[in-house]
């Protein structure tokens, strides 16, 4: 079944200081599921902090507005 949703307003752009809370709310769950990284599923925030926003990582986030929220993230 299909369900549509009201669209959202999305916007891409480089990660901003004050940003990884909501990145590693994405991530954590990802890294977790042990099926996407070579990770321990048991990794620390602070090194998955260091893993995904480390040199020489570029790192974008999608924000979707109304509420403004990190949804999505990459390097």
């Amino acid at each position: 079944m299909f369900m549509s949703t009201p669209a959202v307003p999305l916007s891409i752009r480089e990660l901003r200081t004050g940003d990884w809370p909501g990145v590693w709310a994405v991530l954590e769950p990802v890294f977790r599921a042990g099926e996407t990284y070579a990770l321990a599923r048991d990794i620390s925030e602070a090194e998955a902090r260091s893993f995904w926003v480390g040199a020489p990582n570029e790192v974008f986030v999608a924000v979707a507005e109304a509420p403004t929220r990190i949804v999505g993230t990459y390097f």
